[in-house]
């Protein structure tokens, strides 16, 4: 059995950004693999050991998805990761775990990723939550851009836009791949690269439901983000340490609101959804407390 090693890097990103794709492409280097959330956002990720527990049965949130690619290149792989996209809820927490391992963020403009949170809500067929429409993308938008001004730094997370990514991937990920395992060379397995391009012509001819207009209560949410700066920075392309985006960061939250859950509250309570978005809001609060409760003493940074 292989020597037993922590994670070596982290992927997330609002979901809908793109993450799958990143994780894919990784997992398509001969000597690199990306789980598929295997490991959950709220997990103790220092306790984990590669490749032990991406073969574990043991945790009730354990997810199999994993198991049959490190099960034939378990030997041969050196670099360990996990892809899940709201582990920007608990960022603090990972990074305490784990380190400042390398990570990337990966960034959609938002107007696309609203729509793509009110697809799949849309769809009863998605296990996706009813509730999980446009408005939660925005409040998502906020606990993320939260989370990541709450860090001490940011130079170990690197930007990785979908722009770019769909535009020239190899490109892409040839800067994604030296962030995370510098000393593997770019090159992709290309019987996995065929499987990628299948994955997604299977996504594209799935029947998927017309996406539905906004609300006002969503346009307004929209609105919003684009006042505070924050639809700029998901649209940003560059690709490049988060560090960098610093500035941008500070400015952003000065002008956004103060309290990212009563500014969701106020607005899931004008939505016309049959009480989906309440039901869903419930279970959000819970999973985003960390980066929107207030710290002892001070007001929500």
């Amino acid at each position: 059995m292989p020597r037993l090693r922590p994670l070596d890097y982290l992927v997330y990103g609002l979901p809908r950004s793109g993450t799958s794709a990143v994780a894919a492409y990784l997992s398509a280097v001969p000597g690199v693999h990306c789980g598929l959330e295997v490991f959950p956002t709220f997990m103790d990720h220092g306790a984990l050991r590669a490749p032990r527990d991406f073969l574990a049965h043991d945790d009730p949130l354990w997810r199999p998805s994993s198991v049959a690619e490190v099960t034939a290149r378990g030997g041969g792989i050196r670099v360990w990761g996990n892809k899940t996209p709201t582990y920007f809820y608990n960022l603090a927490a990972l990074y305490d775990q784990l380190g400042p391992v390398p990570s990337l963020l990966c960034l959609r403009p938002l107007e696309q990723v609203a729509a793509s949170y009110a697809m799949r809500a849309a769809d009863p067929e998605d296990s996706w939550p009813r509730g999980r429409g446009a408005l939660f993308a925005f409040g998502d938008a906020l606990v993320l851009l939260r989370a990541l001004h709450r860090l001490e730094r940011c130079d170990h997370i690197l930007a990785v836009p979908q722009g770019p990514l769909v535009a020239d991937w190899r490109a892409v990920m040839g800067q994604a791949l030296a962030h995370v395992a510098p000393d593997v060379p770019p090159e992709f397995r290309e019987d996995e690269l065929g499987r990628i391009v299948r994955r997604r012509e299977r996504s594209a001819a799935r029947p998927k439901p017309p996406v539905a207009e906004m609300q006002q209560v969503e346009r307004d949410a929209l609105g919003k983000m684009r006042q505070i700066g924050a639809t700029g920075f998901f649209a940003d392309e560059t690709i490049g340490p988060v560090e960098a985006r610093r500035p941008a960061l500070e400015a952003i939250l000065q002008a956004a609101p103060p309290d990212p859950v009563g500014w969701m509250r106020r607005a899931v309570e004008r939505l016309d959804d049959d009480g989906a978005g309440v039901a869903f809001l419930e279970a959000w609060t819970k999973h985003v407390a960390r980066v929107t409760r207030a710290p002892k003493g001070g007001a929500v940074g």
